[in-house]
């Protein structure tokens, strides 16, 4: 019985290692609102930013990622406001750069909208774990959980093209109504709720003297 158990180890061990292989070279994805916190409730209206970070050992001339949101009516991309940076240039490129613009894009074949990294050239070549990182703000736009998907497709050296993928769920719901605004008390009044009203208590004081007339009389 060792052969086999010893046989099952190697197959576990080898698809840890290959696993660990693959998993060097990673697509992460996070939604952040204005002051770069991570967004777990939101509302319709308010922008956010799917921040999509991808890492590896592999240049990334030829590397892109699809971006694809559930329900599709979740979020409005605001495809001019991208920005992008890798480990080789150290600096935010906007989307709509005349030179390396058009890196983030909606593809009307695949319905998916693309992040095509190698855009700004040979990423990776001059370092020796490339990096790129895409800001890509957006509207939510429908209600309940929305969750945004990352597909990193096509490293160079994989045999596979689709090589990582994640995801990140947030909820938008309604906002909350604001509030009655509370009236000001004006100085000297007696409060309703413990004593009453000033011109009750007087009208109470004189049935009371009216009551204990009558009532002295028929003594």
């Amino acid at each position: 019985m060792q052969k086999p158990v010893t046989f099952l180890l190697l197959i576990l061990s080898i698809g840890l290692i290959l696993g660990g292989a693959v998993s060097a070279q990673d697509v992460d994805v996070v939604v952040i609102d204005e002051n770069d916190d991570l967004v777990e409730v939101a509302n319709p209206g308010d922008e956010v930013a799917a921040d999509v970070f991808v890492s590896g050992e592999e240049p990334l001339c030829e590397a892109f990622v699809e971006i694809s949101v559930d329900p599709e009516t979740g979020l409005e991309f605001l495809p001019d406001e991208a920005l992008m940076t890798t480990s080789d240039l150290g600096i935010w490129i906007s989307n709509t750069d005349p030179i390396w613009g058009g890196f983030f894009y909606y593809d009307d074949v695949s319905q998916l909208w693309i992040w095509d990294i190698g855009t700004v050239g040979e990423i990776g070549e001059g370092t020796a774990d490339p990096t790129a990182e895409l800001i890509a703000p957006a509207i939510v736009t429908d209600l309940g959980e929305i969750t945004v998907y990352t597909d990193l497709w096509n490293w160079e050296g994989q045999t596979d093209p689709l090589v990582s993928s994640d995801w990140y769920t947030f909820i938008s719901v309604e906002p909350v109504p604001p509030g009655p605004e509370p009236v000001p008390v004006a100085a000297g009044t007696v409060p309703m709720q413990t004593t009453g009203s000033p011109i009750a208590l007087l009208v109470l004081a004189i049935f009371s003297i009216i009551g204990g007339t009558v009532y002295g009389k028929f003594r």
